[in-house]
């Protein structure tokens, strides 16, 4: 094979693209954006979850809830005064007298007092009743209100949770987490934030909890001697 015919065969056609040299689009988080200027993921959340499924096709009419009970249609209704029975006093390790007011979680309800915290008939999802003792109210009750942090919301429905309020009955309250809506849950959504008991400003609990299609995910923090809030959140 002659020279030229070598220097032929190693040139590049003239046809042959040059490789791209344009920057690539970054997304607002940092990841790789799309046509559309956002990556897929932040895509998916923005739309209502990770199908790219419109909010209203899963939740055209859903509640979440961490307080009240919900009535027959879904909203959430206002309940008596608890039934104590069965109900001991807090766990010593969490006790901590020095630190005033403390909301201690006693224990999940079931049976009959959990019927009030129930999913409406028609309705998709799950709920669970917890009981609490607030300690420190030296013989009195107080309101108790609570706010919320939220940890993870791929699916944008940290706004459907709104604060509630309970009064105490000797010392005790009751907290209904459920989530409830018209049509199935996706899979894999997940609704998850801390939850702070109040009394006034004064924080007295921290709690997590994880709303999925199957089951209410609940942990609280332990009070420690120094009136922080352990770093364990105990199940």
């Amino acid at each position: 094979m002659s020279a030229r015919e070598l220097d032929r065969l190693h040139r590049v056609p003239a046809s042959m693209p040059a490789a791209s040299t344009a920057p690539q689009r970054t997304c607002a988080c940092g990841g790789l954006a799309g046509p559309e200027g956002e990556c897929a993921a932040c895509r998916a959340r923005r739309l209502g979850g990770p199908e790219g499924l419109g909010s209203d096709h899963h939740f055209s009419n859903i509640a979440v809830v961490a307080g009240q009970p919900l009535g027959p249609t879904g909203d959430v209704e206002a309940t008596g005064d608890d039934d104590l029975s069965g109900v001991g006093p807090e766990s010593p390790l969490q006790h901590a007298p020095s630190c005033g007011m403390t909301a201690f979680f006693l224990s999940m309800v079931v049976g009959p007092e959990a019927a009030g915290c129930r999913i409406p008939d028609g309705k998709y999802g799950v709920a669970r009743l917890a009981k609490f003792r607030v300690s420190g109210l030296a013989g009195k009750e107080v309101t108790v209100g609570e706010r919320f942090k939220v940890l993870n919301d791929p699916y944008g429905l940290a706004g459907k949770l709104t604060p509630q309020s309970a009064s105490t009955t000797n010392g005790i309250f009751d907290d209904c987490y459920a989530i409830a809506s018209d049509k199935p849950l996706p899979p894999d959504f997940e609704l998850k934030v801390e939850q702070n008991h109040l009394v006034g400003e004064t924080v007295i609990s921290r709690n997590e909890i994880t709303y999925t299609p199957s089951r209410i995910g609940f942990c609280a923090y332990s009070r420690l001697p120094s009136c922080d809030f352990g770093g364990r959140c105990r199940k």
